[in-house]
Order: C-alpha cells, then sequence, then structure tokens
C-alpha cells in the first residue's frame, strides 16, 4: 500500500520523522480494509476526516 500525504511529526532531538498515534492508527486500519477488499497495489492519499 502506498499512502501519499501522511502527516509525520519530527523530533527536535534526533530530527527523525515519526508518526502520532492517530495517524498509526488510520493507517493500520487502511492496510486491514485493503487486505480485506483483496487489494495488490493500492494508491490513496492521507485525508483527516472532518
Amino acid at each position: 500500500m502506498i499512502l501519499k500525504g501522511v502527516p509525520a511529526e519530527v523530533c527536535d532531538n534526533c530530527g527523525e520523522y515519526y508518526l502520532s498515534d492517530t495517524v498509526t492508527e488510520t493507517i493500520l486500519e487502511r492496510a486491514e480494509r485493503a487486505i480485506t477488499n483483496g487489494a495488490e497495489i493500492e494508491i490513496l492519499r492521507y485525508v483527516v476526516a472532518a
């Protein structure tokens, strides 16, 4: 799965990117949905629900 536009945080100490718990949960849910739907390759844009 390719997910574009994922909002990442940057560590002030080391400069590494990381994902918040909320973003991680959303990504894992979308991955599970893709697997359930039988996707071999899926390209999605990360959109925050209103």
